[in-house]
């Protein structure tokens, strides 16, 4: 207000007393008027009373001016409100004369004026903060004493619309004693400022005066909104040069928007669109979406809102006239549609995007952050040339941002998965270390959130937002901390003993508040950061029990995770009650979900109450996986890590789920090959070599992938690789040449158990890379006097070197030293008879294929082994194909023997031809590789030491067997007989000599195991195998779209809302869930983030 009217605004005094006036130049009256009593008539207009008229204190009755230039209209035609079909003005409303025909301005607020000063054009007045009184001198209406009236709403509700009550009678007000005033009269640009007209905004369509032309809304040359008499840059108009006429359309659109800023319900506002939609304005179309998204009621109110007819022509006149519209109306829009969570269609979204882009340098930091959380909030990608746009502007105004702007334009980066560059980034970053102080638990947990899915590892922000976080711990909900710890562990960073103690605290203090999804997402994240707080689990474990029926499948599989990724046993009782609510829900299980969940049940096998407790489950688990992989739609949201680790958990529990299911899981993963990881491959197959399974596809691409990408295989998932391919009798050429020479280049990362298996994947197989064998051995005997071998790599070494004919005197001696029952912890007799056959097998070996050796061995060991050899060769069984070999040599008049012992009785021969010592070998599937029918390493040690036992040996191999006529079959023996009979009788053993023994076909000595089981398994720590490894660990940890754990999720409301242009303070939040963001079909902890993302589950093999 300039110097001549330092006048506050007079509040009229409904209490019955007569008011005192502050300031002179208006009169006081006591009671009300009569309907067109006039007051303070001067040349350009005069002061007229009007009892229809609500006032700004929600009675009626109020004094209106009314413009000289206008007088004539006045008269010629009655106001609006006197034309049939008129009602009574909406009790929230504050202008008299809404109708076109009537185009006056009329304040509906009694401003103090002073008579003596000229009357200025009509439509002058504007009040609101910032308007202070009439400009540029309005004389002030008469004071009065008016008794309260309500009018009945002007429009009839619509049904499922529930009105607020009236507000209560304001003749219950206390007078204002002399002197004071009350508070500045209600007005539509005191209200959260959706709309402003005191912005200068004007229209274009129909009846309006064209974009860039005055109304006379806002005097040419002043700035935004106008100022206070004399000056320009403030709300509600002023001085700073002639005024102009508002036009009776604007005016018209004026009165609308206030009326529909004072609705109290959704149903008057749509009855206004529906009625009233051609006399608006772009200002009035943006009020209405905003108070619509701004609207209370029943659960549904916004979705009843967004299916009405209105609404629908609310959205199609405002993508109409989208080039009118300014950048906050835009802004507004868009965080309405958010708001109400109402996806209104392609073609709106990219014409608003567009338009966003185009104007978003008009808008200010709000109104910015708004465009982007809407954005993100609708899940609707606008584009990177929208979003660059976007960033542009955040950049330059990034100083003006608050917290909560920052925190809502780092989330929707997030969510949007756009990365605005690293100059935005850091600018940013450093923005937020410079405000965090004025961060709200909210923001931060949002922020931290958000700086985690963009992979932000700014160490020195997150300190400080860390300690930020400890000195307001006490503030976060339980959503703020499972958040925090989240987007820590989604990172990868560990924040500290001293915050992780604190949010601890806080979390168990505030426990019995946790939904499911917080204490999943909290118990994941302290698993991810390989932090096992004790009385957090406990006390977490006994919520999970009493919360049980309300657990859904990623939290279950999340909370079974972080248990046994830390290789801690949950309470039994809580395994125990998993169990049905697994079964109940399976078909609501996520692929993400199950391998999670078998892959926990897995990694916590070696406990009892898991052991005792998992079959029900992994039953159900592998029916329901088998179920999806055989339905051509559902096969597709498997992914290769689902699947691999699918595969290692039932083989790691010991469960065979029959050829046809490991059929279908062999053939859906080798369709997944060529984007697997290594360990991924390594734990495939690896499983199917476990259980005994085959898929020949599967085996040859990854065989192909593998030796491509060999280079991508560590110590571990190369030794698995190479014992899987043995276990299952594939052999590729390419493949083991490949697993050689890389054997070779990280000899020294190859732990005991990756030498021992290596070798004898190389021994079974007898395939021979002589540069391998030679490096291998240097590598075994310098461990052997450095480290400490337990029993069983003891033996499978000394035996597949031996059948690699690469043992040598040296090695063969640190190998009898190591059985030394003092260097091995126990008496030989306890040597288990596996070991000992093992050994006694290579001494054998070695005397045959290297007689000039001195192979020593204590008489002992020696006798031991031979014991358990000829155990093992008094356990025959005669198989099918064994005697149908038999019953055709009798029919065709040769005599021979049925298992014929040798002289020393080591061996027994399938069939012998006693006489010729010739003996017929028998050799089904088991003897040949399976995909080349190669010979295994037992037909070549066997066919040796008959030989050195003067034996000639023939094989009769199924291949040429099976499905052959009788003829055949007798033409098949008769060239086989020829053919060793024209051999030269091999020498027989030299006498003095320890006769070799023989070991069935199909046990080629100890096949190499881990804790029972052949090859590396997957173990606890401490255990040989492999243990679970962070970053790609085996397994992978649980994920939820991208997301580790259960992404923040709330309904519809990721995090903080934004503010409504000129809407102060945090936006309500949905019941107890601030920064929830909707979990993807399948979290993480994604994480399944708190906060997707809870992201994988680790399994190992």
């Amino acid at each position: 207000m300039g110097p001549d009217g330092q006048q506050k605004r007079q509040r009229l005094d409904l209490s019955g007393n007569i008011p005192v006036a502050p300031s002179g130049g208006s009169q006081a009256f006591q009671g009300p008027p009569q309907p067109g009593l006039t007051q303070g008539s001067q040349s350009d207009g005069q002061w007229v009373w009007h009892a229809e008229v609500a006032n700004p204190d929600g009675g009626q009755g109020t004094w209106v001016w009314s413009p000289a230039t206008l007088q004539a209209t006045y008269q010629a035609a009655p106001p609006p409100f006197q034309q049939q079909g008129w009602g009574p003005p909406h009790s929230g409303g504050a202008l008299a004369h809404p109708g076109s025909s009537y185009g006056g301005t009329h304040s509906a607020v009694p401003p103090p004026g002073t008579p003596t000063q000229p009357a200025p054009h009509a439509g002058a007045y504007l009040s609101g903060p910032g308007a202070g009184g009439p400009i540029g001198g309005m004389p002030g209406p008469p004071q009065y004493h008016q008794p309260v009236a309500y009018y009945p709403h002007p429009h009839p509700p619509h049904p499922f619309f529930h009105p607020h009550p009236p507000p209560p009678p304001h003749h219950h007000m206390p007078p204002f004693p002399p002197g004071q005033f009350g508070p500045p009269a209600p007005h539509f640009l005191d209200q959260p400022r959706s709309q402003g007209y005191a912005q200068g905004q004007t229209s274009s369509y129909p009846g309006h005066p064209p974009r860039g032309q005055s109304t006379g809304l806002q005097p040419p040359g002043q700035g935004r909104g106008g100022g206070r008499s004399g000056g320009g840059g403030g709300r509600g108009g002023g001085g700073g040069g002639p005024r102009r006429t508002l036009d009776p359309a604007a005016m018209a659109a004026i009165e609308i928007n206030k009326r529909m800023t004072g609705a109290r319900d959704a149903g008057a506002i749509l009855d206004i669109v529906q009625t009233e939609s051609d006399r608006f304005d772009t200002i009035c179309l943006a009020t209405a979406m905003h108070k619509l998204a701004n609207m209370r009621g029943a659960p549904n109110l916004h979705s009843q809102i967004v299916t009405s007819p209105a609404f629908h022509k609310l959205k199609a006149l405002m993508l109409q006239r989208k080039t009118e519209s300014s950048c906050r109306n835009i802004s507004n829009t868009l965080w309405s549609l958010a708001k109400m969570n109402h996806h209104p269609g392609e073609e709106f979204m990219q014409a608003y995007a567009e338009e966003n882009a185009k104007k978003a340098g008009d808008g200010n930091s709000q109104n910015t952050a708004n465009s982007l959380w809407a954005f993100a909030t609708l899940g609707y990608h606008p584009g990177n040339a929208v979003l660059d746009a976007l960033t542009e502007t955040v950049l330059a105004k990034l100083p003006e941002f608050t917290a909560q702007n920052i925190s809502n334009t780092l989330l929707s980066y997030a969510k949007l998965e756009y990365n605005p560059g690293p100059e935005v980034v850091t600018a940013l970053a450093k923005e937020t270390a410079t405000k965090i102080s004025t961060f709200s638990p909210q923001a931060m947990s949002n922020s931290l959130w958000a700086l985690s899915k963009l992979e932000i590892e700014d160490h020195q922000l997150l300190e400080a937002i860390g300690a930020e976080v400890r000195k307001h711990i006490w503030e976060f909900n339980c959503q703020n901390l499972a958040n925090t710890i989240w987007a820590f562990a989604n990172l990868g960073i560990n924040p500290g003993p001293d915050l992780l103690t604190d949010i601890a605290g806080a979390a168990i203090h505030r426990l019995p508040e946790f939904s499911p999804q917080n204490l999943s997402n909290t118990l994941w994240a302290f698993a991810k950061l390989e932090t096992y707080h004790k009385e957090l689990f406990d006390l977490g474990t006994l919520h999970a029990l009493r919360i049980i029926h309300t657990l859904q499948p990623q939290t279950m599989a999340n909370i079974l995770w972080s248990f046994a990724a830390l290789g801690v046993c949950p309470d039994p009782a809580f395994i125990q009650a998993l169990s049905p609510q697994v079964l109940r829900q399976l078909e609501e299980f996520s692929p993400q979900n199950l391998s999670n969940t078998v892959w926990a049940l897995a990694t916590l096998y070696n406990f009892e109450p898991v052991k005792e407790l998992h079959k029900p489950m992994t039953v159900e688990l592998c029916r329901e996986t088998y179920r999806r992989l055989t339905d051509a739609k559902l096969a597709t949201t498997y992914s290769r890590q689902h699947l691999s680790n699918t595969i290692w958990a039932i083989a790691t529990l010991g469960y065979d789920p029959g050829r046809k299911v490991m059929e279908t899981l062999g053939l859906a993963q080798s369709m997944r090959v060529e984007s697997c990881s290594g360990q991924e491959m390594a734990n495939t197959v690896w499983g199917f070599a476990k259980l005994g399974a085959y898929c020949a596809p599967l085996m040859a691409k990854v065989a192909t992938e593998s030796t491509a990408r060999i280079q991508e295989y560590t110590s571990q998932n190369l030794s698995n690789l190479a014992w899987s391919f043995a276990k299952c009798t594939y052999q590729d050429d390419d493949l083991m040449r490949a697993i050689a020479q890389r054997s070779i280049e990280i000899k020294q990362d190859l732990s005991l158990q990756h030498l021992s298996n290596l070798l004898w994947a190389y021994a079974t197989l007898k395939f021979t890379v002589p540069a391998f064998q030679t490096v291998m051995t240097q590598e075994v005997k310098h461990r052997l006097q450095t480290d400490t071998f337990n029993l069983q790599q003891i033996s499978n070494m000394t035996w597949s070197l031996a059948v690699l004919e690469a043992l040598d005197e040296e090695a063969w001696d640190l190998f009898i030293e190591a059985l030394r029952p003092d260097v091995l912890g126990m008496p030989t007799s306890e040597i288990p008879d596996e070991a000992l056959s093992q050994v006694f097998q290579a001494l054998m070996l070695m005397q045959v294929t290297k007689p000039d050796g001195k192979w020593d061995i204590p008489d002992e060991l020696r006798m031991g082994g031979r014991k358990s050899w000829l155990s093992n060769t008094k356990n025959v069984t005669i198989s099918e194909f064994h005697s149908e070999v038999s019953r055709m040599l009798s029919s065709m008049g040769i005599n021979h023997e049925f298992e014929h012992l040798t002289e020393d009785r080591l061996f027994s021969v399938d069939i012998a031809l006693s006489d010729e010592k010739i003996a017929l070998e028998a050799d089904g599937p088991h003897h040949f590789t399976a995909n080349t029918l190669q010979p295994l390493a037992d037909m070549y040690w066997r066919r040796t030491l008959l030989h050195a036992r003067g034996w000639r040996v023939v094989s009769v191999p199924f291949y040429h067997w099976a499905g052959a006529e009788d003829e055949d079959r007798r033409a098949l023996l008769r060239r086989l007989l020829a053919e060793v009979r024209a051999e030269p009788v091999p020498r027989g053993p030299d006498r003095g000599r320890t006769t070799e023994p023989e070991q069935k076909a199909g046990c080629p000595g100890l096949e190499p195991q881990a804790a029972g089981c052949p090859g590396l398994e997957p173990q606890a720590a401490g255990c040989p195998g492999l243990e679970p490894q962070a970053a790609g660990c085996p397994g992978l940890e649980p994920q939820a779209a991208g997301c580790p754990g259960l992404e923040p999720q709330a309904a519809g409301c990721p995090g903080l809302e934004p503010q409504a242009a000129g809407c102060p303070g945090l936006e309500p939040q949905a019941a107890g869930c601030p920064g929830l963001e909707p979990q993807a079909a399948g979290g993480a902890p994604e994480q399944q983030e708190a906060g997707r993302q809870p992201r994988e589950a680790e399994g190992t093999s």
